[in-house]
């Protein structure tokens, strides 16, 4: 027979275990879903030109979306920065273009993966990417090409830059990981290209948008231009990533956290043990209770 203390602390275990599969359950996007797209914003005033943010600069991304389906996954970015890239006398070669789409799905930080090689990379510009095609790359080493493209801190690294967009009164963000996370290190630019990859397929680069049913107007992202890519589904694996992406000069960076699910086995309906522990915790309660109202 079951005592009231022992009651007590049968039901405040029976509570914590429903708290811990209520909060141990987590989406699987950081993201916003809406219609077939995953949206990633970011802040809308956190690049540098003559100032900073919408109004004032070239770089300003606003958001990046993904869409995937079981034979293709695209990406779509929203901002001012044109698929060419822009002129820019502070860079060496007086041109910003696009960086490199990075994929992560180690669950590491981006410098301990990048140094093991274990990137994923889409090459889908053309910039100062160590690999000469376009296309989709894996065992990818990225660097930093940020100083070369004008981006003339006196703190070069990824803290500078955030410190002086606050400088100038923006709101420095990198999308789903906000501006402090353990991914990127903030004591140097954030690595944007491949430096080295092996190829393994191609990227397609779109130019007519209208059918892909995007709507970053709806998150208030109004940049001047919305590019896209596109590449074959099984170049990826399945799983949580952390993709990133920002132009050569590292002045603004967006971050998406994404899972890739198309190809994952649906999962065998076998209970948990989080979910028996209680059940058992109900039937002792129960049998309890009998033997208190025999009493």
């Amino acid at each position: 027979m079951l005592c009231q203390k022992t009651i007590r602390l049968l039901l405040g275990l029976l509570t914590a275990s429903f708290g811990f599969i209520s909060t141990s359950v987590q989406p699987a996007h950081a993201g916003s879903l809406l219609g077939e797209w995953y949206y990633t914003v970011d802040s809308f005033n956190d690049g540098l030109s003559l100032g900073v943010g919408s109004n004032n600069s070239p770089y300003e991304i606003y958001g990046m979306a993904m869409k995937e389906t079981a034979n293709e996954i695209t990406f779509a970015i929203n901002t001012n920065l044109p698929a060419e890239g822009i002129s820019n006398i502070y860079a060496q070669d007086f041109h910003v273009a696009w960086g490199d789409l990075l994929l992560n799905f180690t669950g590491k930080s981006l410098d301990v993966a990048n140094a093991a090689s274990q990137l994923f990379g889409v090459h889908w510009a053309v910039n100062a990417s160590g690999v000469p095609e376009l296309g989709v790359y894996q065992n990818v080493t990225a660097k930093a090409v940020a100083q070369e493209n004008g981006l003339l801190l006196q703190d070069a690294s990824l803290r500078g830059y955030n410190n002086r967009v606050i400088s100038k009164g923006g709101n420095p963000s990198h999308g789903d990981l906000g501006v402090i996370n353990d991914y990127f290190n903030e004591n140097h630019y954030v690595q944007n290209v491949i430096a080295a990859g092996t190829k393994i397929g191609a990227v397609n680069v779109l130019s007519d948008l209208s059918n892909l049913g995007l709507d970053f107007a709806h998150f208030g992202a109004t940049g001047s231009q919305t590019l896209a890519f596109s590449f074959a589904r099984n170049l990826l694996p399945d799983g949580n990533f952390i993709a990133h992406l920002s132009p050569e000069c590292d002045n603004d960076l967006i971050a998406m956290v994404g899972k890739l699910k198309t190809n994952e086995q649906p999962p065998r309906s076998v209970p948990e043990s989080s979910t028996l522990l209680p059940l058992g915790m109900i039937a002792m309660l129960f049998a309890a209770s009998r033997q208190q109202r025999r009493r």
